[in-house]
């Protein structure tokens, strides 16, 4: 049996991979849906930026900041990063999105592969069996 320590590493990297799997499915589905924020009457977009969203309403709020990370390191990551170029505040954020996707990206590569030798392992018992 493995201790803690052994499996620790790998328990962080499937919830990793879930919370980044989490932050995509998000990202698209606002842009495809809106999440019942576009159109609510608590809820308007942001003057700063597109795609971006505040509302008004706590219970709506709490949905409206979660989705508006989930786009900043998502679908604005490629401008973030474009900005830190050129503008030294916008680093911090830039870091930011690096690290999440160096991490989630990886993550979710290992996952991946996690799952693929589960399956086959569940494979060969099946075979075992018959």
């Amino acid at each position: 049996m493995r201790s803690r320590l052994q499996l620790a590493p790998r328990l962080f990297v499937i919830c990793s991979a879930l919370s980044y799997t989490v932050m995509w499915v998000t990202t698209i589905a606002f842009v495809r849906t809106g999440l019942g924020i576009v159109g609510h009457p608590d809820c308007q977009q942001m003057i700063g930026g597109p795609l971006l969203w505040t509302c008004d309403g706590m219970p709506m709020a709490i949905l409206v900041y979660f989705v508006n990370t989930c786009l900043i390191l998502t679908l604005w990551a490629p401008v973030m990063i474009a900005a830190a170029t050129v503008n030294v505040v916008a680093m911090p954020i830039a870091g930011l999105v690096l690290v999440v996707h160096g991490i989630g990206i990886v993550a979710w590569i290992y996952a991946l592969v996690l799952s693929v030798g589960w399956l086959v392992q569940f494979a060969n018992r099946l075979q075992q069996r018959a």
